[in-house]
């Protein structure tokens, strides 16, 4: 994994695990079973409870009106969980302010999302558009000094142009589709990383994850496929010096069948181990000669096949040099 995949990575996922608490509420609206719960000290006003846990005591509190036994016209819903079997002052507070009609919660709105463990603090915010308690519209997703979101929203998920900032590391923009909180977040797109880094291509998040191109800042240039920001699958890096790698990636490097260019002009096929030659392959020399055998991180083992305008000979390795002859030499 590269150094700036194991950067965003853990903002990315923590940025789900805040988020996921609010997607219960989201839920917890389709459901066809009662998942209404009475506010406190009100048995005549009810909000839709997105935990539902009776092991964690939760206080909640209404500025607003009731309608029907339901929260209905402009106020802050605010609900606190605390967590007994801790013996810290541990709480994660949601607060949604908005407008509510027959207890969902409609058109613009704010969801506050705060948590405290062991003294450490963390929040997350959604400004923009509900429908029925949904995202739906374009709204902003901000996790203080590390993420935001800003999208076009359908009934709880991207669906249209965004752009997703995690401060510091990369900006990506383009096309997206899926659920931030689910993980299943995916786009076609730029990302633009700050340390010059830029990918065009399918993506997962933050993440290059599909077909696409990126280039380096040092002038590295890899075109093909990617999972969660490594290379993986069938994919070509060219170095600034001309050097490239072409085959099957596997978290970052070439593994199994490929092929080395390197800037001599000299070409390896074969099989490769973490970048490098390792088993049966052929070289073949800028001058149209050729050797076939087994070769350890780059070098030929032993007395290898070769071909010299098209007349067989042996060929092994002097130094760094491939040599060929007309004999065949067990000890070269």
């Amino acid at each position: 994994m590269s150094e700036l995949c194991s950067k965003i990575k853990p903002v990315y996922l923590w940025a789900l695990f805040a988020l996921s608490i609010f997607y219960g509420l989201q839920a917890v609206a389709q459901e066809t079973n009662d998942p209404w719960r009475a506010l406190t000290g009100d048995p005549n006003c009810s909000y839709l409870d997105d935990v539902n846990d009776p092991s964690y005591p939760t206080t909640s509190t209404w500025t607003g009106e009731c309608h029907k036994n339901r929260l209905h016209g402009k106020g802050v819903l605010t609900l606190k969980f605390t967590y007994p079997e801790t013996s810290n002052d541990d709480y994660t507070t949601n607060e949604v302010k908005g407008t509510y009609a027959n207890g969902q919660l409609q058109n613009e709105g704010i969801f506050s999302w705060e948590q405290v463990t062991n003294g450490t603090t963390k929040s997350l915010t959604y400004t923009g558009s509900f429908k029925d308690s949904l995202f739906h519209g374009y709204g902003v997703i901000e996790i203080p000094g590390k993420i935001e979101l800003k999208g076009v929203f359908k009934d709880g998920e991207l669906n249209g142009p965004g752009t997703l900032r995690l401060q510091g590391l990369a900006t990506v923009e383009g096309i997206f589709k899926g659920n931030f909180v689910k993980g299943t977040l995916y786009g076609k797109g730029t990302i633009h990383h700050n340390d010059g880094d830029q990918y065009k291509g399918e993506f997962k998040g933050a993440l290059e994850h599909g077909v696409g191109v990126k280039t380096f800042a040092d002038g590295r240039r890899y075109e093909g496929e990617f999972k969660n920001g490594n290379f993986n699958g069938q994919g070509a890096i060219t170095y600034e010096d001309g050097l490239s790698l072409e085959g099957t990636f596997v978290a970052g490097v070439l593994q199994g069948q490929g092929k080395l260019s390197l800037p001599s002009g000299h070409i390896y096929e074969g099989k490769f181990v973490d970048d490098v030659p390792n088993g049966v392959g052929v070289m073949h020399l800028p001058d149209g000669r050729t050797c076939e055998g087994e070769w350890k991180s780059s070098t030929l083992i032993g007395i290898g096949m070769g071909l010299v305008n098209g007349q067989q000979k042996s060929c092994f390795m002097e130094g760094k040099t491939i040599r060929f002859t007309d004999y065949f030499r067990e000890n070269p």
